[in-house]
């Protein structure tokens, strides 16, 4: 009996440490990743050669601002024309082609209550990609190119 106790609590203590420690594991993971952005400044104007210290995260500040200014270009005229561009030259090479589409619809599903930017080499409008689940497994995305 007091064996099975001392069981339970173990079994329990795990249950609420081992999410705990995988969570924070992967968010290190994750912004130590980013942080290696800061490999593409540089080296006058690292964190380290301006201050005399490191910034925890400043790598991350860097990635999202990357991640924004991208977006800021991809929206205007000629940032589709080059992202068209470079679809096309990913959908020349085989493997790449099939990875590259297949995380780029993911995404659209993923992210289809927000204003996308098309793609497409023939339109270059802004589209809402409105999402409509059919079953547990299977989503469909019908694509309403409005302004």
């Amino acid at each position: 009996m007091r064996r099975q106790l001392i069981k339970r609590y173990f079994i329990t203590g795990l249950l609420i440490w081992v999410p705990l420690a995988i969570t924070a594991w992967v968010l290190t993971m994750i912004i130590g990743t980013m942080d290696q952005s800061l490999h593409l400044l540089p080296a006058a104007v690292h964190p380290r050669s301006v201050l005399g210290f490191d910034i925890p995260g400043s790598g991350a500040i860097l990635t999202l601002l990357i991640i924004l200014l991208t977006g800021i270009i991809a929206a205007n005229f000629i940032g589709q024309r080059l992202v068209a561009w470079w679809e096309s030259l990913l959908a020349r090479i085989p493997v790449v082609n099939s990875i590259y589409n297949s995380v780029k619809q993911v995404s659209a599903a993923r992210w289809s209550g927000i204003w996308l930017v098309s793609t497409s080499a023939s339109t270059y409008r802004r589209r809402r990609i409105p999402l409509r689940v059919f079953s547990s497994c299977c989503l469909e995305a019908r694509s309403s190119n409005s302004i």
